[in-house]
């Protein structure tokens, strides 16, 4: 399946208008607008990495309907900027949330790719070595480079609570368009710890189930997956097209706190620890890294309110 960048970004612009004149449209619907932000800081191992995001957001509340099935719901439009050691990303993103449980969105994002942390690294097929001791050895002979790239991605999220349980389910696909090196058909994406195929889509799907006290604890497991899709344009001539690096499992247990403040513009300050082992993965269920190294990741999550 082929797509241009600027196909993503005139869908994502047509949807933002779509949803904006539904809302008007709208029989219950509340006037009532917000500007709000959200901030993400993140740091990982194994694989290494770290990154903060953050989003600038605009929201207009759909309906003012005192049932839990119609509470906050909204459409909306983001601004949205990451900043890792390795990247930038800029991105604009359109979000709907007809119903408490379910929300929709649909992202578009510009990269730019530096060449710290020996990454942008590519390859002509899919079956290419690319563990943590190959890239390495890659990055030391000069192979990495910079470039750029745009991500389209569409998503759902699903959630419930019931008492103080709750079920999330993270579903996220993302269209993938970089510039690679002549010959180049695939390329090492540190964050996503996969070899993506360009011009083809990637799929990440994330499940919590989590216990929320009123004190502020979270705790819970997490399950992750996610899938590189390929084509024939991914394998050499007389290769198998066997998919070699996907799905990727983990599973792990989540832990965290979450702070009260006094302040509309520094709400829920949240610090989360998680835990997850690999199940399944081409190289870290003892290739090249132990199975008994998990994936270890540490954030600290903050929002505000600005206007409203």
């Amino acid at each position: 399946m082929t797509c241009r960048p600027w196909v993503g970004t005139a869908l994502l612009a047509a949807m933002w208008l779509a949803l904006a004149g539904s809302a008007s449209a709208s029989d219950g619907e509340a006037d009532k607008t917000t500007l709000g932000y959200s901030n993400l800081l993140v740091g990982r191992l194994n694989p290494l990495g770290t990154k903060n995001d953050f989003k600038l957001h605009v929201k207009r509340e759909l309906f003012d309907i005192d049932h839990i099935l119609f509470k906050d719901t909204y459409v909306g439009t983001t601004l949205i900027s990451s900043l890792k050691p390795t990247a930038v990303f800029l991105g604009l993103g359109a979000e709907f949330q007809p119903l408490a449980i379910l929300k929709l969105s649909a992202t578009v994002e510009w990269v730019r790719y530096f060449t710290r942390f020996v990454n942008v690294m590519s390859f002509p097929t899919a079956s290419a070595e690319y563990g943590d001791s190959d890239i390495e050895k890659l990055g030391k002979a000069g192979e990495n480079y910079a470039t750029r790239a745009v991500y389209v991605s569409l998503a759902a999220l699903l959630q419930a609570k019931v008492g103080p349980i709750a079920v999330r389910n993270d579903l996220k696909v993302t269209y993938v368009n970089i510039d690679l090196e002549p010959g180049d058909t695939v390329y090492y994406e540190i964050e996503w710890d996969l070899l993506p195929q360009n011009r083809s889509w990637v799929l990440f799907n994330t499940t919590d189930v989590l216990y929320l006290a009123d004190f502020g604890l979270i705790a819970g497991v997490r399950y992750s997956l996610a899938h590189a899709f390929y084509d024939e344009r991914a394998f050499a001539t007389g290769e198998s097209h066997k998919n070699p690096n996907s799905p990727t499992h983990r599973i792990g247990p989540l832990v965290g706190y979450s702070f009260t403040t006094k302040w509309k513009t520094f709400e829920k300050p949240t610090l989360l620890l998680i835990a997850n082992w690999w199940i399944k993965h081409r190289y870290r269920t003892g290739q090249d890294v132990s199975q008994g190294m998990p994936y270890i990741v540490l954030a600290f999550a903050f929002k505000g309110t600005l206007l409203e």
